[in-house]
């Protein structure tokens, strides 16, 4: 097959965007277009041809990055890819392309079929324009320009275009069928919708597709290597990359770093914290059911640590649904129950002790006795009373010492111990100046079982 793949970066080097990606092949030429000298030389020890595009940066990430958009949208406008009958383009910031995976689709779809452009069908932004729309706003290089995108996508939607398709697309990875007598056209009205909504080209060729919806074929399909060997500076670059993509309110960019890298990292904690990280990147941009799924994931990496199951307990117990959270909690139950009290986790990283010491366990005994299931419940309470956890809301711990009075009278008579420990407790309570939390149980129910606070209440 005659196959090219090509890349691009415009700017200047400080630009999270200034890397050069693991080349894709070694048997098809690899072309890396840059109008940055530094990078040229750094693409000059590795096995990519660099490409000089002779235009300074702007000193303007926008402008830099639409500069860019022309090579990515009409390749067929430069003599080094021109030539060639397939091109796959990836973004700079993606990993490695699978070249097997590119040579079937271009069988399946280019030579068994007539199609003229092959890309990915979204992962999680699905079908409505104005999803992508918001999704997009969340970071800051395209809020900025959001009343432009806002005006183009009325505009098309005037025109006759719809707001809903049956597939959304991501353009950080494309196959061209050059031959296609109609590929020249899709990119150039492609560009044309470009310049007139923005760098956010996933939001112009959503209407694009739709005016050539008959060429253009999504797939569903990892395009990506599964099995690349990650050393541990590569591990950390990517985990510092995506640090910065958080920090700076990326939080899409942030998530394709942290979804590119899950598979490959072999040690259990690190996937664990991984897929922590990838829950909230989700939570802040509106997404929090996507996250969801690696709060579940977490579990095959750790049945000790409870951060991925908080936010489960949390969501199901408020939406009435306590079977469901329960069902999460069998997860990490019999090491929690039985192991943690005499289990040293300090070796384990992003620790949350609240959590474990506090907020996990009163999710519990909410859930506990709304299932009738008081024995779980009553090792809640005896793990809270034990680990005496600071700085917990007061609020949370006057609910703890309402919904003790459920139990009581699950407390065997024999069970001193459970009392001494509740005891204990109030005492820790009034040591650290928090003497509301406790003293509204001053009443006959629980002195029957020998809680007393009247000793802390002036």
């Amino acid at each position: 097959m005659n196959i090219a793949y090509y890349t691009c970066f415009y700017g200047n080097e400080n630009n999270a965007a200034f890397k050069i990606p693991i080349i894709p092949s070694l048997k098809c030429k690899c072309y890396y277009y840059t109008n940055n000298s530094t990078l040229l030389k750094e693409i000059s020890k590795t096995n990519w041809k660099g490409v000089f595009i002779d235009k300074p940066p702007n000193n303007d990430k926008q402008k830099d990055c639409m500069d860019s958009k022309h090579i990515k949208a009409m390749p067929h406008e430069y003599d080094d890819l021109k030539t060639y009958d397939y091109l796959c383009y990836i973004d700079s910031k993606v990993d490695k392309v699978n070249e097997t995976f590119v040579e079937n689709l271009i069988q399946k779809y280019f030579i068994e079929n007539d199609y003229a452009l092959l890309l990915r069908e979204h992962w999680y932004i699905h079908n409505y324009i104005w999803n992508e729309y918001n999704a997009s706003m969340e970071q800051p290089r395209y809020e900025i320009d959001r009343e432009k995108y806002r005006n183009y996508i009325e505009t098309q939607i005037k025109n006759g275009l719809s707001a809903r398709v049956d597939q959304h697309c991501a353009t950080g990875f494309l196959i061209r069928n050059m031959k296609h007598d109609k590929i020249q056209d899709i990119n150039q009205t492609w560009y044309e919708h470009i310049q007139q909504c923005g760098i956010q080209c996933q939001i112009s060729f959503f209407f694009v597709k739709q005016l050539f919806n008959e060429f253009i074929r999504p797939f569903k399909e990892y395009p990506y290597i599964s099995s690349i060997n990650y050393n541990q500076d590569t591990y950390n670059n990517k985990i510092l990359l995506a640090t910065e993509y958080c920090d700076s309110g990326c939080y899409i960019d942030a998530i394709t770093i942290y979804e590119s890298i899950l598979d490959y990292i072999s040690n259990a904690d690190d996937k664990y914290n991984i897929c922590w990280k990838l829950y909230n990147c989700y939570k802040q941009i509106g997404k929090e059911p996507h996250g969801f799924f690696y709060l579940v994931e977490a579990f095959k990496y750790s049945k000790k640590r409870v951060e991925c199951l908080y936010p489960l307990l949390v969501h199901y117990t408020c939406s009435n649904m306590c079977e469901t959270a329960y069902n999460y909690y069998l997860h990490v139950k019999e090491f929690y129950e039985n192991h943690y009290l005499t289990s040293d986790l300090s070796n384990l990283s992003l620790i949350e002790s609240d959590k474990y010491n506090f907020y996990v366990p009163y999710y519990i005994i909410i859930i506990a006795d709304r299932l009738n299931n008081h024995s779980c419940g009553i090792k809640m309470f005896e793990i809270i009373f034990i680990k005496k956890q600071l700085s917990i809301d007061e609020f949370c711990i006057k609910n703890l010492f309402f919904n003790l009075q459920f139990y009581l009278g699950h407390i065997l008579e024999t069970n001193t111990n459970f009392i001494k420990l509740a005891n204990e407790y109030i005492q820790f309570l009034y040591q650290n100046n928090m003497k509301s939390s406790y003293e509204f149980i001053n009443t006959s129910t629980y002195k029957d079982y020998g809680i007393d606070v009247s000793k802390y209440i002036v």
